[in-house]
């Protein structure tokens, strides 16, 4: 297929390399951040669950601010010189180096402090991550907008972007699997492997290093405007307008039952198969890895889906097959779903998570258009419904959590936080956990799933005798079911609404540019 676009190979490549670094962070803190601090740290659900949800506010208002700030300094001296969204990009690319390592690692200095001053620990570090993410996730978003005018290099581009996002994603479900696979049939994460963890962030950040000062050196911004968009500085009521546009807030509904979608199942699957289906760990990184490899093939596919159905309706294909793979998940636990089906399932999530998130993406660069001064305003506040959804249903979601599965025979120190955290459960619960002392200086916690609640009577007998359709084992598998289900229904009402609301008349076009029709019409 012949494509000629207005910007050379390099540029590209270069543009879908600057958001890898990102994506290999977003990748690790969506994915393992409960898993990481729940089975490795053995924090409290609620703990978790409130580290991330923090995360996710804090990344939320950075990229309002972020938005609103990167138009109107668009004027300091690094800007005029270096360019508004790459300097953006490079003050938010230091941060996320400089704090997002620290997130994977025990409390450093404070390993057996208490577990308030641990969550201020890891907060601090996550504000900090989130903020100079947001740089990043908002500079390159709307950096397309600044390297060409012409939706068919916009829509190339946010592909190329998500062609990098699924790299990294290959990358870090590629290295967790070599680094769980190597420890033959392990059923268990546990407190052990936290420094698989640490080398699984070891490479990731050495990978994103370099891609990002690949980016800077291949991606030249175009400092010059056209005569209707010189003046950078807008007055306030530009960004009023945006407010006042219904389509900004349809798209921004598309846009975050798309994240919903693709977050919350990213963050879940792996409890999911820890938990729900009690598979071997090295699974963690297998089935996200098949997601990743089916959503890399399917994006290939999702131009020519544009140009031939719209990017409403694209959207509503995807978001049919994500209910498909919801409910095939939900209702079949059998035999040949465990052995063979979850790998279909895990395929069609990853083809739909393709689906929609590109769409969602084209969706917000074409209502930017042509008015790039205020682009990041946009893509911030988009980000911003974004965050604060995920944030909150995930909040919800640790909070109804019953039961949680630990590791046999994890030795412990008295006084250590999986002894308080063991102790606080005791004192709360009767449920049947096993605390027997092996020396005077360690004791021994056997596989089990303790209750969040007082009443204990879900949990009793779950591991001696697996009934998958037990409250314990079906919660995970509820919570995928209802969240990615929920979110593929609404993203498609509002998909429908959008393509007969905002597309245009066939007749509006010239006959030679029917093709590229697709490309402006929802």
């Amino acid at each position: 297929m012949r494509f000629k676009s207005d910007l050379s190979i390099l540029e590209i490549v270069g543009y879908g390399l600057g958001h890898i670094f990102n994506d290999i962070c977003a990748s690790m803190w969506f994915t393992y951040l409960l898993l990481f601090f729940q089975k490795v740290l053995y924090f409290k659900t609620t703990d978790s669950g409130a580290l991330l949800f923090a995360g996710q506010i804090a990344d939320g208002v950075s990229t309002t601010l972020v938005g609103l700030l990167a138009d109107k300094l668009a004027n300091f001296i690094l800007c005029r010189k270096y360019g508004g969204r790459k300097s953006w990009h490079l003050l938010g690319s230091v941060c996320v180096l400089c704090s997002f390592p620290f997130i994977f690692l025990s409390c450093i200095g404070c390993s057996t402090s208490s577990r308030e001053v641990q969550m201020v620990y890891y907060t601090s570090f996550i504000v900090v991550f989130q903020f100079g993410w947001a740089c990043v996730q908002i500079s390159h978003l709307a950096l397309v907008t600044q390297l060409s005018e012409r939706p068919e290099t916009r829509t190339l581009l946010t592909s190329i972007r998500y062609l990098g996002t699924v790299v990294a994603n290959l990358l870090v479900y590629a290295v967790t699997w070599v680094m769980f696979g190597t420890a033959g049939d392990q059923p268990e994460i546990s407190s052990a492997d936290g420094d698989k963890f640490r080398n699984i962030m070891i490479i990731g950040v050495g990978v994103g290093l370099v891609t990002t000062l690949l980016f800077h050196i291949l991606v030249r911004e175009r400092t010059c405007r056209s005569s209707d968009e010189k003046k950078v500085d807008l007055p306030l009521s530009s960004y009023f307008g945006w407010l006042k546009n219904p389509q900004f807030y349809l798209v921004g509904i598309v846009y975050t039952a798309s994240r919903l979608f693709v977050n919350l199942s990213q963050s879940y699957i792996p409890l999911y198969l820890q938990d729900s289906i009690m598979v071997e760990s090295e699974y963690v990184a297998i089935i996200p890895l098949i997601m990743f490899l089916s959503g890399f093939v399917t994006s290939f596919f999702i131009n020519p889906l544009h140009r031939l159905l719209s990017e409403g309706l694209t959207w509503v294909l995807g978001g049919i097959i994500g209910m498909g793979a919801a409910i095939w998940l939900y209702f079949d636990i059998g035999s040949f779903y465990l052995q063979y089906g979850i790998f279909i399932v895990a395929a069609l999530y990853g083809g739909a998570n393709s689906v929609l998130l590109i769409t969602s993406l084209s969706f917000t660069a074409n209502l930017v258009g042509n008015k790039i001064s205020s682009a990041s305003f946009v893509y911030g506040l988009m980000s911003l419904f974004d965050k604060v959804a995920n944030g909150a249903a995930i909040l919800i979601i640790q909070k109804e959590i019953k039961c949680l599965k630990l590791q046999k025979s994890v030795a412990v120190t008295p006084g250590t936080a999986l002894a308080d955290f063991v102790s606080t459960f005791l004192s709360s619960t009767s449920a049947a956990v096993s605390w027997t002392e092996q020396a005077s200086t360690t004791a021994a916690v056997n596989s089990t799933l303790l209750s969040t609640t007082t009443d204990a009577s879900p949990c009793m007998g779950c591991t001696k005798f697996p009934d998958l359709e037990h409250p314990c084992f079906k919660f995970f598998r509820s919570v995928i079911f209802s969240v990615t289900g929920g979110a593929a229904v609404v993203g498609t009402i509002f998909s429908i609404i959008l393509f007969f609301t905002y597309r245009r008349p066939r007749k509006e076009i010239p006959r030679r540019k029917i093709s590229t029709m697709s490309q402006k019409s929802y």
